[in-house]
């Protein structure tokens, strides 16, 4: 399955910091690994891996850099030792 809309607003956090992912409009199951998207669909660009940008081809790769992307701005703006001594107070 291909999420092809992994970023920042669609991961939610429970109160005991269990973090899911939401949002499955956008996915496609898929049998090899790649979908090809219109070039008319509108899209998130900020996340987009190169491949979707430059193809509309979607991959579980193109999922993982949306994924990375996501990551690097968390670990940008949050203070990271302050997060993790929050999480284990609780």
């Amino acid at each position: 399955m291909l999420h092809r809309d992994i970023a920042a607003r669609n991961f939610l956090v429970t109160h005991r910091a269990v973090i899911k992912l939401a949002d499955f409009a956008r996915a496609r199951l898929v049998h090899d690994d790649d979908y090809q998207a219109t070039s008319s669909e509108l899209i998130s660009v900020k996340w987009l891996a190169p491949e979707v940008l430059l193809h509309s081809r979607y991959s579980t790769s193109s999922d993982l850099w949306a994924a990375g992307v996501v990551i690097w701005e968390i670990l940008g703006t949050v203070n990271v030792s302050a997060a993790f001594s929050l999480c284990s107070s609780q």
